[in-house]
């Protein structure tokens, strides 16, 4: 408890507080880290893996139902879907250099190829399917 002048019980003020964030909300130089993420807390890699053992299959088996599904989705026409599998697959472009208009693609100012149809989009991305499903069977029989 303090007394009426500021200081504890023991006569000594306590420490002035000092900010540790800046105006922007980031932490000032010389600020101690925080303790980081608590042991055993969720670990959602670990539960997956957990939970795949027990049906009796792998966490690469579950990953690639998982991939198989996107591939279905974007097929049917989900564009979320189809982006998320281009920009794994491909990569994402920095969203600060691409800009899309109603046909086309412009990439750090350059105009890219024509945006395929809805329709020819879903063929393309179901044919890279058929081919990663092709290559990853070769690789299987050369084990």
């Amino acid at each position: 408890m303090t007394a009426s002048n500021g200081t504890n019980r023991h006569g000594s003020k306590p420490p002035e507080k000092r900010p540790q964030r800046n105006e922007k909300g980031h932490f000032l130089q010389g600020c101690a880290p925080g303790p980081g993420r608590p042991t055993g807390s969720f670990d959602f890699r670990y539960v997956v893996h957990q939970k795949a053992e027990e049906c009796g299959t792998s966490l690469e088996e579950v990953l690639w139902q998982v991939f198989e599904s996107m591939v279905a989705k974007a097929i049917s026409g989900d564009v979320s879907a189809a982006k998320f599998i281009a920009d794994r697959l491909c990569g994402a472009l920095p969203k600060a250099e691409l800009s899309i208009d109603a046909r086309s693609v412009n990439v750090n100012g350059q105009a890219g190829p024509p945006i395929p149809e809805p329709r020819e989009l879903a063929e393309h991305i179901k044919r890279l399917a058929e081919l990663s499903a092709e290559y990853l069977d070769d690789e299987e029989g050369e084990d």
